[in-house]
């Protein structure tokens, strides 16, 4: 893959824009029966899990980074049908839409809520798609009626998976994005079993410490800065966009009032996913 092309794939990947040309394959992808999709609402931890996966799939090659993550998993909003298809299999392929009964394997990743509006708030304000005056609580209410992306709401998009295809085990796997942050060794293990991969401890420990967010963000600052030497861009390689992975941030950003907009619509799911309110 031509150098230039892959440091405007690393600055797509980073800012989640979709294909300028229109030609990326979206729900229409060809599936084949040994994909693994990596599924989940935006914000709530893909590209950290495509990191993780990449590391344990690629375990004796090259640590994943923002310029071979799109060679390793694909992403059908920015690769077209045909580079997708030309992969080598089994494919891993990032996706955020609702059921579709095609996809034969799935690791699904899912995150409170809480913290995925708070995340997807700071993030449409990075990549400039609203404004930096836009306050959170304005933000809230086009987030809960699922007007920000063509993927549903987050309940319809969780509830989409884990009611359609949840007791398929054999297809179907379950990641709580606070269980890679609290027990990932744990938790990673569970994929790799899924994904029937086999890891040792220190591939495990090795796939953690090169997937961290810390080494995410030099990461995404190394292809930033790589970038503005060889393509002319407007990217803010300051304002980052890969953020700490917090899971608890949202207790000190909102208000009483956001939280019972937030509940009215969600607090079934959320309990029943283990979320304590």
């Amino acid at each position: 893959m031509r150098f230039p092309y892959r440091l405007k794939l690393a600055a797509n990947i980073i800012l989640g824009r979709a294909n300028v040309q229109n030609r990326s394959p979206a729900r229409r992808v060809a599936v084949f029966p040994d994909d693994v999709f990596i599924t989940s609402y935006p914000k709530s931890g893909n590209t950290w899990a495509r990191f993780l996966i990449g590391n344990i799939v690629w375990a004796n090659c090259a640590r994943t980074d923002f310029f071979n993550l799109g060679e390793r998993t694909a992403d059908i909003y920015w690769h077209t049908d045909e580079y997708i298809k030309n992969m080598p299999r089994p494919r891993y392929i990032k996706s955020h839409e609702t059921f579709d009964p095609r996809y034969p394997k799935i690791v699904y990743i899912v995150r409170d809520v809480r913290a995925v509006v708070v995340s997807y708030h700071d993030f449409e304000k990075r990549a400039g798609r609203i404004s930096p005056a836009t306050s959170i609580h304005e933000f809230i209410g086009p987030f809960l009626r699922g007007e920000l992306n063509p993927f549903g709401t987050w309940k319809e998009n969780v509830l989409s998976w884990i009611r359609l295809r949840g007791g398929d085990h054999e297809r179907f796997c379950l990641v709580k994005f606070e269980d890679l942050k609290i027990k990932g060794n744990e938790t990673l293990k569970k994929i790799a079993e899924f994904l029937r991969i086999e890891c040792s401890e220190e591939q495990i420990g090795s796939a953690l410490k090169n997937s961290s967010f810390n080494v995410m963000k030099k990461l995404e600052k190394d292809s930033f800065q790589k970038q503005s030497k060889v393509i002319n861009h407007q990217d803010k390689a300051d304002l980052p966009v890969v953020r700490d992975g917090k899971t608890n941030s949202w207790r000190e950003i909102l208000d009483e009032k956001d939280m019972k907009r937030i509940e009215k619509d969600n607090l079934d799911l959320m309990l029943e996913l283990g979320y304590k309110w």
